[in-house]
């Protein structure tokens, strides 16, 4: 079975919309809990080379796949519904836009986590080499993707990652 899907649309200069459907091995509860505590993702998530919660709110990350640009930027917090298998956060930085996983629980107590990035990438090399870097950025999506459906579903079936939450 495919354990991931991802996809990038370009919707103007500098402007994208990135999408990846993940098949993790828990049920949505557990899976939305490690998805909305955003200061662990590089505990699961390699790409993830940083993340520092100031505050309840916000988490600023450095994020670098194969490409050798390390984009930082702060994630804000808008929306964490984990009744609803719903998380969204506004991006600044590197990366201007909205992120957002919805999780669904699946059958045999598994979950599909959708994610959608709407982003303006603002850093100045991405800036510079936009006419070209679309085949590029949606190989280094897919990389930094399967690497991540990889780690976390390796996360949830440890241990480490905690009791499932009510709800």
């Amino acid at each position: 079975m495919r354990t991931h899907q991802s996809g990038v649309e370009r919707l103007a200069p500098h402007q994208y919309v990135f999408r990846s459907t993940w098949q993790l091995p828990a049920p949505r509860a557990q899976a939305t809990a490690v998805l909305a505590d955003l200061a662990n993702y590089p505990r699961w998530w390699p790409q993830f080379k940083t993340a520092t919660q100031p505050d309840a709110d916000n988490v600023e990350m450095a994020l670098r796949s194969v490409l050798p640009i390390t984009l930082r930027f702060t994630l804000h917090r808008d929306v964490e519904d984990h009744q609803q298998g719903l998380l969204r956060a506004t991006a600044t930085g590197d990366i201007d836009g909205t992120v957002e996983w919805a999780v669904t629980d699946q059958p045999g107590n598994r979950s599909t986590a959708a994610f959608t990035q709407a982003a303006t990438l603002t850093h100045p090399i991405a800036v510079k080499v936009d006419r070209i870097i679309r085949p590029v950025l949606e190989w280094n999506h897919a990389v930094a993707m399967r690497s991540g459906a990889a780690g976390i579903a390796e996360y949830l079936d440890s241990d480490t990652s905690g009791p499932s939450p009510a709800g």
